[in-house]
């Protein structure tokens, strides 16, 4: 397995946009010209995130840098054996109740938590890098969730989402504006998040908002017994606005009880005030329940305010799953029930039901929102549509309101369509119905390659209009042969092989020169096809946009291979793809032989061809390598066999079990020419 080696300083791979335009605006009309890049590589021997933004109209840059290191494996900083540690511009994540798992500051956290695992119990926030022009959708379960578009500081931010008992797989499709997509995949499952008896997880961290505001956090998990873990840590805010600084101390119980999560929760504000929690989350006919009743008293934080009636219970009920209508089409659904009740007395219910269809690659989801309170009663909903097929994309949402009067609050739709293989179009349309104003785009890209090009333009009346252009290039060092590669897809925020396959002739795993470069040879990631990436004359090729901290196998694509006798020395290598990190990995491939024989049955005088007898090649090291069985005549044949010396026996437990003994175990070496080796016949005969 191949990690990646962290070094002091190396060349960083660069995303760039370069935008000029014109707009006009009343009476004034303004050129703009802006530059916005992503950096990554090596700094201090830590992973490198940076960047910056700078326009004619703010020369000061907006910036940020976030150092960082990972292992699934475990390890870093000695003892504390953390699986992350971050430097720099970061988030934290979120405790229920207390601490939002939103925005980014300045600061730094480190945890041993599992990489697979949410950071927080029940919440997980999903932010990450999201050049300019890019959007992301989120999709949850099968059902759509959300959209966002880039931030002027190159982020996506989507915080605090529920997990529920079971499964949840997480989907972000990224789209970029030359016609770019990218799928990511997280899947968590919350009913494994218990800790086991002995183990004990953490998660320390402290950041400062651009406001001034400060949080920090420290969080530990431990197991105690099966299915049963203990957690307990402490939180600081401080909002910088003249309000009390807080400092909570919590602690809590987790619970695997009957295929159910039972939580216990307490948290107190050291300033008075408490908060007390008990929750339940289980299935029922594969429907996800997650139940809970929160007691308040006088307590405040960043999900509870202090007013002049502050709450003093709260009720949550909220319900996932689907309708199966058919094994191809299902209606994913979620219904959120709050109650809340001040010191008063004073009752609020919080209904929100969805509903999805994903039917002819196209999603749907229509989320409603009742609230009903003391004063006239609230209904409003959201239509959100997302289809992308066959090159054409279309996303659009709907705002309404249904009480307490029925009207339309927006509408928005984008339209996109790939025309070859180099162009694209884009249409969009905002209306917005209170006031009344209509906002219409227009656009259209090419990529030439190594770049790519956009025009865009938008009209919202005589005296709101704007035309722009924008050139998209990323580069980088490809630290195999020193070249620069150049791509029209942002490549700073992904991990990449530079690969080198050849015909290892002498054997010893290394390329030397005059042995063969072999041209043309394809690759798999994670046991899938990569058909744009074959090797050059050179023998060299480039997999580039590989997901960073997630595990890939990356192994040879043996039908690519132009003689058949080819077989890789090994069946692939494991990396671990991080930003900005090209990894150099050498396949070679060895000619390769094959053993052949026959297996005779001595029965008196009598020898003749026996089959189904079972024959095993073993390396020097004792391993089974290859095994065949004989036909109905007796003869075999073991194919791909690698230069090297092995013994060739029929199988220990076939002959036992029939009651047989063969007349020798075979010594075969295969050369290094990989001559076939024919003729290592095999006679059996009844045991004595």
């Amino acid at each position: 397995m191949l990690t990646g080696d962290n070094r002091f300083l190396t060349p960083p791979v660069i995303d760039s946009t370069i935008g000029l335009g014109v707009n006009r605006n009343g009476d004034k009309t303004t050129t703009v010209a802006s530059y916005s890049g992503m950096f990554s590589g090596d700094l201090l021997g830590m992973e490198a995130t940076a960047y910056a933004t700078i326009s004619k109209d703010n020369p000061k840059p907006t910036a940020r840098i976030t150092l960082s290191r990972t292992d699934p494996e475990g390890g870093l900083l000695g003892p504390l054996d953390a699986t992350s540690v971050q430097l720099g511009n970061i988030g934290l994540p979120a405790l229920k109740n207390v601490l939002s798992g939103g925005g980014v500051g300045w600061g730094s956290i480190v945890s041993n938590r599992p990489l697979n695992q949410p950071r927080s119990y029940g919440l997980q926030t999903l932010r990450g890098e999201l050049p300019q022009g890019w959007d992301v959708t989120l999709f949850f379960n099968e059902a759509l969730i959300a959209f966002s578009q880039a931030r002027g500081d190159g982020l996506y931010e989507f915080p605090d989402q529920p997990l529920v008992f079971g499964r949840n797989e997480i989907r972000l499709v990224f789209n970029g504006p030359l016609g770019q997509r990218r799928v990511e995949t997280q899947v968590y499952m919350f009913d494994e998040t218990v800790a086991k008896p002995g183990e004990l997880y953490y998660t320390a961290g402290a950041k400062q908002d651009n406001n001034g505001a400060i949080r920090s956090t420290l969080q530990v998990d431990v197991g105690v017994a099966k299915g049963l873990a203990v957690t307990a840590g402490s939180v600081y805010i401080d909002n910088d606005d003249g309000t009390l600084a807080r400092t909570y101390f919590n602690g809590g119980l987790r619970a695997s009880v009957l295929g159910s999560l039972v939580n216990l929760d307490y948290t107190k504000d050291i300033h008075g005030g408490s908060l007390t929690e008990l929750g339940l989350r289980t299935a029922i006919m594969r429907v996800s329940l997650d139940a809970s009743r929160t007691w308040i008293n006088d307590f405040a934080s960043d999900l509870f305010g202090n007013n002049g009636d502050p709450l003093k219970i709260r009720d949550q009920l909220r319900l996932i799953g689907s309708f199966i209508l058919s094994p191809r089409f299902r209606l994913p659904f979620a219904a959120d029930f709050k109650h809340e009740q001040t010191v008063s007395g004073v009752n609020t219910y919080n209904i929100q039901p969805r509903l999805s269809v994903n039917a002819w690659g196209t999603s749907f989801t229509n989320s409603l929102n009742y609230l009903i309170g003391p004063g006239p009663d609230n209904l409003s909903g959201a239509l959100q549509a997302n289809r992308r097929v066959a090159g054409v994309g279309v996303s659009s949402q709907i705002a309404y309101t249904l009480q307490p009067n029925r009207k339309l609050d927006s509408f928005a739709m984008t339209f996109d369509k790939t025309l070859g293989e180099h162009n694209r179009i884009n249409l969009g349309i905002v209306q917005s119905f209170g006031p009344d104003r209509t906002i219409m785009t227009a656009g259209w890209t090419r990529n030439f390659g190594s770049f790519g090009v956009g025009f865009s333009g938008l009209y919202g009346g005589p005296r709101n209009m704007g035309l722009g252009i924008q050139l998209f290039t990323a580069f980088g060092r490809n630290p195999r042969n020193g070249h620069i590669m150049r791509d029209w897809q942002p490549i700073a925020g992904m991990g990449a092989v530079a690969a080198k396959v050849f015909v290892d002739s002498n054997l010893n795993g290394k390329f030397d020169q005059g042995e063969e470069l072999v041209e043309n040879a394809g690759f798999t990631v994670n046991g899938s096809g990569r058909q744009g990436a074959r090797t050059d004359a050179k023998g060299e090729a480039l997999l580039p946009r590989l997901q960073p901290r997630a595990y890939a196998d990356v192994a040879l694509d043996l039908g690519s291979l132009d003689d058949a006798q080819w077989q890789p020395t090994r069946p692939g290598v494991r990396v671990l793809p991080r930003p900005g990190k090209v990894q150099v990995i050498d396949f070679p491939v060895v000619l390769t032989a094959e053993i052949d024989g026959t297996v005779y049955l001595m029965d008196g005088t009598d020898k003749r061809g026996i089959g189904n007898a079972k024959l095993q090649l073993v390396d020097a090291n004792g391993k089974v390598v290859g095994e065949t069985k004989s036909s109905s005549d007796g003869y075999y044949i073991i194919p791909n066999v690698i230069p090297g010396r092995y013994k060739l026996r029929i199988e220990p437990e076939q002959l036992k079990g029939i009651g047989l003994n063969a007349d020798r175990i075979a010594d075969v070496e295969i050369n290094p020419k990989a001559d076939f080796v024919n003729g290592i016949d095999f006679t059996l005969s009844k045991a004595q």
